[in-house]
């Protein structure tokens, strides 16, 4: 199998990214002969001119490389999603403001800035998305692209500044080395840093309700892998199972919503919406 370099980006969904030329069936056949830079939003080209600058013939974007009329090819492209973005070289992330556009750029106000703090890279609201944390997770190498900063983050090396490489912050839960380095993983066991992974994305939000174990998925495969095959049973592990269910809803108690209960079984934390706690 041959395999090229390739850059994944990470952005918000916002009204220009909606209306930018996404992949559909009915435009199939002219995508694959080719997209005009000029017909893509602001920050498609940006994370276009980022990979290009550093060798990457390829960029993989999710609107543009995922069928978005099309459920069949949907699932089939999200099983993979863990592999797209533990395999590329690197992740650009688009980081915005509050009230902005995602889709609006991110280049033209890279300029560094002493004001501007490492700890937004977990409170933007990029991150508040459920599936952006599996994808900051899973990366090797994230570009975190913000209005005022640019910061560099690795597996290994945790969030630096990009123009001096000087350390700017380190995760406080560790979960990228915790649940990804292979000296972290024991065959028949899965890690205890599990529970964190979920309070931390049950916090985040998602679009689409049903997304809610599909876009945890990649990470439990992961960890899957690494205990060398233990049950995945609906957001639980079978070796951790009553630990799993002593989790507890964070704030009021919302009601569930009927047309969502094929979602999980109700003693998953993922049966309901918004935060919760071990």
């Amino acid at each position: 199998m041959v395999w090229f370099p390739y850059a994944t980006l990470s952005h918000r969904w916002g009204p220009s990214t909606a209306a930018c030329r996404t992949t559909t069936t009915n435009g199939l056949d002219r995508k694959n002969k080719g997209i005009k830079v000029s017909e893509l939003c602001q920050t498609f080209q940006d994370a276009i001119m980022v990979a290009l600058e550093m060798g990457m013939p390829y960029l993989w974007i999710d609107s543009l490389c995922i069928i978005q009329d099309d459920d069949k090819d949907w699932r089939v492209q999200s099983a993979f999603m863990d592999d797209i973005y533990m395999n590329s070289l690197l992740t650009i992330m688009a980081h915005s403001y509050a009230g902005e556009d995602g889709g609006s750029g991110f280049l033209a106000s890279a300029f560094a800035s002493e004001g501007a703090d490492p700890v937004s890279i977990y409170n933007s609201p990029l991150s508040r998305r459920s599936w952006i944390l599996q994808e900051r997770l899973l990366s090797p190498r994230i570009l975190h692209f913000f209005p005022s900063q640019l910061y560099y983050e690795s597996r290994y090396f945790g969030i630096v500044r990009a123009e001096d490489h000087t350390p700017a912050f380190r995760d406080p839960d560790q979960l990228r080395e915790a649940i990804l380095r292979p000296e972290n993983q024991k065959p028949g066991a899965t890690p205890l840093d599990w529970f964190r992974v979920v309070e931390r994305y049950s916090a985040c939000e998602l679009t689409q309700p049903w997304d809610k174990l599909v876009a945890i998925s990649g990470i439990a495969k992961h960890v899957q892998q690494g205990s060398g095959g233990v049950r995945y049973l609906a957001g639980l592990w079978s070796d951790r199972a009553a630990k799993g269910l002593l989790w507890l809803r964070r704030g009021p108690v919302l009601k569930r919503d009927p047309a969502w209960a094929g979602r999980a079984p109700s003693w998953s934390w993922a049966s309901v919406d918004g935060p919760v706690r071990y």
